[in-house]
């Protein structure tokens, strides 16, 4: 993460990765509450738009079916290779 924020990266927190890091929290047999702490930290400044984190809204144009098209190699979005 290191590497990416240094060449301006802005990162981006989704509801799932949350949800589902809480739950790997939830398992773990040691530091539950430490890392239960660092997880709160980074969702607190990705709430309060501190860089490099950003609200998930704010990446909301991001989704749009133009954009997502982009990010499909030509040939897979017309079904010709996988």
């Amino acid at each position: 993460m290191t590497e990416e924020e240094k060449r301006g990266a802005t990162f981006v927190l989704p509801l799932a990765t949350i949800i589902e890091t809480g739950n790997h929290i939830a398992q773990a047999a040691k530091e539950r509450y430490e890392c239960a702490k660092r997880l709160v930290h980074i969702i607190q400044k990705a709430l309060d738009k501190e860089s490099p984190w950003a609200q998930f809204s704010e990446q909301a144009e991001l989704w749009t079916d133009d954009e997502l098209h982009k990010l499909i190699p030509n040939g897979q979005s017309k079904r010709l290779s996988v």
